[in-house]
């Protein structure tokens, strides 16, 4: 494979040094031999003893039966982080000492045909805004040996019938990036992702074949005119705002309680929730959410309006929905079908979490603080993290949620009547 690293043309990123948002934000995991080395150091056994002291709580949790631990965390945040917010394992060991997720955040690697791709994860708020120092090249290739690189798969699977082939699935990225460069909305763009997707799927099943000749020649027959015929005949699909509330509801009960541990593993949910579902639903009093940290009145919440048509909105939704089309390099073995299905809710929780940040705040519309506010929150709890926290349980609410995101119509429902 080719060692050319490939970068978007103008990705920033600089480390913020009073942010700590990621140390924070994730639970960070080191491997035995880091963890021993620090262990040997008289500072790191200070605050070990200080723990149990204080907590009866060890500095490192062993995870499953692997040679991987999680860091504890005290006052929301990793007990590594000083007063300045500033990394002590970094100040007092060096880089190589650190967490190998800490020291690659928030770059992702991935080892393709075309090269090394790197990719900017969207859960720091920094890369959705896209400020700092332009990523260079020469940047990447003088720290690329000692990063953890992915490799992708010799195969993409479109839906549950049909894989693609590299040079195949090389076809389908192109024509889905040309689809962001339509001046469309962002949810009619995801909308055409869905369709382009799903129609090339319906042809492929039709000609027994994903040969890349035929992929390229199904694309191009898509054209702007037949894009807007389908966009018509979604929308008349999608017209249910009451189902896309209640789906949205599921959604975002489901990750509260999952992320708080909340939900049983057996085979119901607890009652509770079906209660925070129906007044979410039905829009109703006040609700706090532990784990988005959000108090939220459902009623008010209608009244607060998101414009991503404004300009300022619409240069950060692009990189975002650039980075999740792109993103589709690591689809593994869930279908770019069921991918672009879960991109369409997301996009539709964004927009939710950003009113509900808005509210908290005393807007009466949201501004761009809160659009990244609902991107890097549905960037940790979403895509396909909720549902690999999902698929060891086998409740209800998790077999609703992976039969919704099985169904074709999904994505014009999500997308229904969005504020504005």
């Amino acid at each position: 494979m080719s060692q050319a690293v490939l970068i978007d043309s103008g990705t920033r990123f600089q480390c913020l040094p009073d942010c700590g948002f990621c140390c924070g934000f994730w639970d960070i995991s080191i491997d035995g031999p880091r963890k021993e080395h620090l262990l040997q150091r008289e500072w790191v056994q200070e605050i070990e003893r200080d723990l149990k002291t204080r907590k009866n709580q060890p500095l490192f949790h062993i995870v499953g039966q692997t040679d991987r631990s999680i860091i504890q965390r005290q006052h929301g945040t990793c007990s590594f982080i000083n007063d300045q917010k500033r990394c002590s394992i970094h100040a007092r060991e060096g880089m190589d000492a650190k967490p190998l997720g800490c020291q690659q955040y928030p770059y992702i690697y991935y080892r393709t045909p075309r090269g090394v791709e790197l990719l900017l994860d969207h859960s720091c708020p920094e890369i959705i805004k896209n400020l700092g120092d332009l990523v260079t090249v020469e940047d990447v290739e003088r720290n690329l040996p000692h990063q953890f690189v992915l490799s992708v798969q010799e195969s993409f699977p479109l839906s549950s019938k049909t894989n693609l082939a590299w040079d195949a699935y090389v076809h389908l990225e192109s024509a889905l990036l040309g689809i962001l460069q339509l001046d469309l909305s962002p949810g009619d763009q995801i909308l055409c992702l869905h369709q382009i997707a799903a129609e090339l799927s319906r042809h492929l099943e039709a000609h027994g074949s994903s040969d890349s000749l035929i992929v390229r020649q199904a694309l191009e027959g898509m054209t702007t005119e037949k894009l807007r015929e389908m966009l018509a005949g979604v929308r008349k699909v999608g017209m249910s705002v009451s189902k896309r509330d209640l789906y949205l509801a599921i959604l975002l009960q489901l990750v509260e309680a999952t992320y708080s541990r909340k939900l049983r593993d057996d085979s119901s949910p607890s009652g509770p929730m079906f209660l925070r579902i129906l007044k979410q639903w039905k829009g109703r009093g006040t609700e706090s959410f532990e784990v988005f940290k959000l108090r939220v009145n459902h009623a008010q919440l209608k009244t607060v309006t998101l414009d991503d048509s404004r300009p300022e909105f619409r240069e950060v939704t692009g990189r975002y929905l650039r980075y999740l089309v792109r993103s589709l390099l690591n689809t593994g073995r869930m279908p770019i079908l069921k991918r672009l299905a879960i991109v369409s809710a997301n996009y539709a929780l964004v927009d939710w979490l950003a009113r509900a940040h808005a509210v908290e705040l005393g807007r009466p519309r949201a501004e761009v603080g809160d659009l990244v506010f609902g991107i890097q929150i549905v960037e940790k709890f979403m895509s396909n993290r909720l549902f690999n926290e999902l698929s060891p349980q086998g409740n209800f609410l998790a077999k609703v949620v992976h039969a919704m995101f099985d169904n074709p119509v999904l994505p014009a429902i999500m997308l229904s009547g969005r504020s504005r």
